[in-house]
């Protein structure tokens, strides 16, 4: 394999796995990930991870639905396969792999008119959060 067939063929897993992780069973949207603080006493720290968010009748937006279920004496932690198939492919490993590239890039294209649509660009803006205005999404 070629380091263009390896690049290729990650960006052709990571697409699938970012796919099928965007959705639950039930069909709900699940691509905009959130944490959410629960238990502020725990010695670790106690927050929930929700896979998306909706926006109630009143206007008030809500983080839904919630993508790791139990972690209880009384219930196990469980998580829908395809969301926690895709935790293990972005592991920290992979996003140090990431953060590299990223500053690879900006070494690359510092001093350049870099388009919107740059790849490591629109990256660093998922990542970050903003637009290409520089607003917070």
């Amino acid at each position: 394999m070629t380091p263009a067939d390896e690049l290729r063929a990650a960006a052709t897993r990571l697409r699938e796995a970012a796919t099928a992780a965007s959705t639950n069973r039930a069909g709900e949207p699940t691509a905009s990930w959130s944490t959410e603080e629960r238990y502020s006493d725990y010695p670790a720290g106690g927050n929930r991870l929700f896979g998306d968010f909706f926006t109630r009748e009143d206007g008030r937006v809500t983080a839904w639905p919630l993508l790791f279920r139990g972690g209880s004496r009384e219930r196990e932690a469980r998580m829908e396969t395809q969301h926690a198939q895709y935790i293990v492919l972005m592991q920290p490993a992979a996003g140090l792999a990431l953060a590299a590239w990223l500053d690879q890039a900006a070494d690359a294209l510092t001093g350049a008119a870099v388009p919107d649509t740059e790849p490591a660009l629109a990256v660093a803006r998922q990542i970050l959060g903003t637009t290409p205005t520089g607003e917070d999404q």
